[in-house]
């Protein structure tokens, strides 16, 4: 994949993310490291994550290792970390209310993109 056509698609997936409401588009942030991709969500909260996570993750790709559901975690307890990687760090906000902040990265295999574009795009 070309490093235009990377670009294109985390285009394409910043526009999905914002029209349809998961995150503010300030509050997004790629980084293309090598064969990686890093987004960062601040201020996400755990339901819009989790939308994200259950639109990409299908329990019936379950008995696929290489499906798109095991590549975001593993199917079985136990079993190996899957491909991609997850941080979450929660704060507080310098404001006289100091309510929190949540700041989510995930990392995927940049292999991974056109497949998540597709997902969300055919969620719409």
């Amino acid at each position: 994949m070309t490093d235009t056509a990377i670009d294109d698609l985390i285009g394409e997936l910043r526009g999905l993310l914002i029209r349809d409401g998961l995150y503010v588009g300030a509050n997004l942030l790629f980084a293309k490291d090598g064969d990686r991709l890093k987004l960062q969500m601040m201020t996400a909260t755990s339901d819009s994550l989790g939308v994200l996570l259950a639109t990409l993750s299908d329990s019936r790709e379950l008995d696929d290792p290489g499906s798109l559901s095991r590549r975001i975690a593993p199917g079985d307890v136990g079993a190996a970390a899957g491909e991609w990687a997850y941080n979450l760090r929660v704060g507080r906000y310098r404001t006289p209310d100091r309510g929190i902040c949540l700041q989510v990265t995930v990392s995927m295999p940049v292999t991974d993109l056109p497949e998540v574009v597709s997902r969300l795009a055919a969620r719409l």
